[in-house]
């Protein structure tokens, strides 16, 4: 879901529920730069992965420059927009029987641009949060929030 704050702005909404039961309940990670920044996707030690799950992601596109043009003699090279982002994500994970209050979160800044219509590199840093304590303690986590940032890099496309 998208909600425009100007012409060139917008604040970008987007949530996902994934649920699994069954004989064999397949289990999903839910860390990576696709669904919660700045946690590992693939991790045996960390809490991102389980048969049940929940993410919400939230971000604030603004323009930093538009189509910024370099002249030379023998021609002109015209670099795409550069967009900015503030993000804050959150999500959980768990599995049957294993539930646990982890809410985890991440928030920061990202920059992207356009590599060919459709598809665009993203450079998300940021630091890792739990707004629960139950959480702190959890893998990736210390007294709420993680020691240090985290830097994520991206080609795909926008949600």
């Amino acid at each position: 879901r998208y909600l425009r704050t100007s012409l060139q702005s917008a604040l970008a909404f987007r949530a996902y529920g994934y649920v699994s039961e069954g004989v064999r309940p397949r289990a999903i990670q839910i860390g990576g730069t696709w669904l919660l920044r700045g946690y590992p996707l693939f991790s045996f030690d960390n809490p991102v992965s389980g048969t049940k799950a929940w993410v919400a992601n939230a971000e604030w596109r603004v323009p930093l420059t538009n189509f910024v043009t370099i002249g030379f003699p023998f021609g002109a090279i015209r670099f795409p927009q550069i967009q900015g982002a503030l993000f804050n994500d959150f999500g959980q994970a768990w599995y049957d029987g294993g539930y646990a209050p982890r809410v985890l979160g991440s928030a920061g800044l990202g920059f992207r641009t356009a590599i060919i219509p459709g598809l665009v590199f993203r450079l998300d840093v940021g630091s890792r949060y739990s707004p629960n304590p139950e959480a702190r303690g959890v893998a990736g986590t210390s007294s709420g929030f993680y020691r240090g940032r985290f830097v994520d890099f991206f080609f795909g496309y926008n949600y």
